[in-house]
């Protein structure tokens, strides 16, 4: 088993799966995280996430981190175009952008 597969099965977390058929132009899904505690937000910061996409998909996938009190949401992470049956590991940094 390589160690994305262990990942995905041994460590807690999430799962979300969101079905798309057809023709999905326009189409958006969100995905709200609880807030983090101040004292967390101001340290070092690494979101990890793998998602799977199966099937053709040409289309486009974006994260965007919204702070609260502010109209602000930078975008973080994008990836767009065909993508086929595969796993993408994403490691992001987001200290910078927490810190301001």
């Amino acid at each position: 088993m390589d160690s994305l597969w262990y990942t995905v099965f041994m460590e807690p977390g999430h799962f979300l799966f969101l079905k798309v058929r057809g023709n999905a132009n326009r189409k958006e899904a969100a995905i709200y995280s609880p807030e983090l505690p101040v004292t967390l937000s101001r340290q070092g910061c690494q979101l990890h996430f793998s998602m799977y996409l199966y099937g053709g998909f040409n289309g486009t996938v974006r994260l965007s981190v919204v702070e609260n009190g502010t109209s602000v949401t930078p975008l973080v992470w994008e990836r767009a175009g065909r993508w086929k049956d595969s796993w993408q590991d994403v490691i992001l940094q987001i200290t910078d952008l927490l810190n301001g």
